[in-house]
C-alpha cells in the first residue's frame, strides 16, 4: 500500500510539472514593446513602435520562407529600441499573412 501511494504522488507531481512546463518555458513577454501583442496587423506595431526607434526598417520578403507564411512575409526591423526593460539594441518583428508572429531581440 506504501508503494502505491508514492507511485500516486510521483505521476501527481509529473502530471503537474508537464502542465505548468509550457507556461514556464515558452512563455514571451512582448508587452515590454509599448504594448504590442502577437497577432496585431504591420500597421498596429509600426505605430506603436516608431516613436521609440532610432531606425525602422521594413522588409517585404516576395517569397514567403517563414513556416507560418501562406502568402506574405513582413519583417520590421528596429534599431535602439526603447523597451520598458531599457534601451535593446535590435528587435525583429516577423509578420505572417499581415500578423504578428515571432518577436527577436538582440543586444
Amino acid at each position: 500500500m506504501f508503494k502505491f501511494i508514492q507511485l500516486k504522488d510521483l505521476k501527481m507531481k509529473q502530471f503537474l510539472l508537464f502542465l505548468f512546463l509550457p507556461l514556464i518555458c515558452f512563455a514571451q513577454n512582448e508587452t515590454i514593446f509599448q504594448g504590442v501583442k502577437l497577432g496585431q496587423t504591420v500597421a498596429e506595431v509600426k505605430s506603436r513602435i516608431e516613436i521609440s526607434s532610432a531606425k525602422l526598417n521594413t522588409i517585404e520578403v516576395e517569397d514567403p520562407v517563414f513556416p507560418l507564411s501562406k502568402e506574405s512575409e513582413v519583417h520590421l526591423i528596429c534599431l535602439e529600441c526603447q523597451s520598458t526593460n531599457g534601451l535593446i539594441e535590435e528587435v525583429a518583428f516577423t509578420f505572417a499573412d499581415d500578423r504578428l508572429s515571432l518577436i527577436q531581440a538582440s543586444g
